[in-house]
């Protein structure tokens, strides 16, 4: 991709970010962060697995709009249930930890998607095993138990 596109590409991609934010914490209202927070991640490894067929500028645009939502929409669905798993006590500390694995775990995938191109001379292996972790997060996501936390003690 030229650089001109591959930039409108990431502003896409963080614009649409924005309407998911937005859209995607105001439905969490309506249906919870859990069943939220379902469709983003199930969204994003559909975005993955789409970049694999790619052959044309404006499927890039569109991943980037379906990706950008994912993204976005997901963001407002953790501190909503690091509070419902675990309490508001320590949501701060907890969320903080939950961030910091996320930037953890981003940082390795970028390493480990570089070294797969630099293998194999094609992302497609790093864009499989993205897909597959994110439709086992999604599986993972179903299994979340957010009703069971007890209430935290006033002192």
């Amino acid at each position: 991709i030229e650089p001109m596109p591959a930039a409108n590409i990431l502003a896409i991609i963080g614009g649409v970010s924005i309407l998911g934010r937005i859209s995607m914490g105001r439905l969490s209202d309506h249906i919870g962060a859990k069943g939220a927070l379902i469709i983003c991640v199930g969204l994003f490894s559909a975005s993955i697995f789409s970049l694999m067929p790619i052959k044309e500028l404006w499927q890039f645009y569109l991943f980037a709009i379906l990706f950008g939502f994912a993204y976005g929409g997901s963001v407002p669905q953790y501190p909503s249930l690091t509070a419902k798993l675990f309490g508001t006590k320590n949501v701060g500390k907890l969320f903080g930890i939950a961030l910091l694995m996320a930037t953890v775990g981003s940082a390795i995938g970028s390493l480990l998607g570089g070294r797969i191109y630099d293998l194999t001379n094609s992302y497609r292996l790093a864009f499989f095993i993205g897909g597959i972790t994110l439709a086992i997060a999604t599986i993972m996501c179903l299994g979340l138990k957010t009703t069971t936390y007890k209430p935290d003690k006033v002192n």
